[in-house]
């Protein structure tokens, strides 16, 4: 299943950004993946499975808990990215606004 939300392509260059400007991305502020987790509070991760994203998420929980964070990854299977928010309604949005 594709990700309707966010194509591959418009991820690859954000914001129509040059080849030159990526090296923005390695700023916790831009990719929180580099980003110091000590005293992250408790956090829920939902991904769907086919996130176009999801090496990342799955990335950025297992830094954060090598750094101490408590974080319970949730992964709904065949839902994309920000599937919480789609419509219509399904039995997995309303299991990840359950939890």
């Amino acid at each position: 299943m594709c990700d309707p939300v966010s194509p591959i392509h418009q991820l690859l260059v954000p914001n129509n950004k040059s080849l030159s400007d990526l090296d923005v991305l390695s700023d916790p502020f831009v990719a929180p993946i580099h980003a110091d987790f000590t005293g992250l509070p408790p956090t829920l991760v939902q991904m769907g499975g086919a996130e176009v994203m999801g090496d990342d998420i799955q990335e950025f929980t297992k830094r954060a808990r090598m750094q101490g964070a408590h974080i319970e990854l949730q992964v709904y299977d065949n839902m994309f990215h920000v599937f919480q928010a789609s419509l219509p309604k399904t039995q997995h949005l309303d299991e990840a606004w359950d939890n």
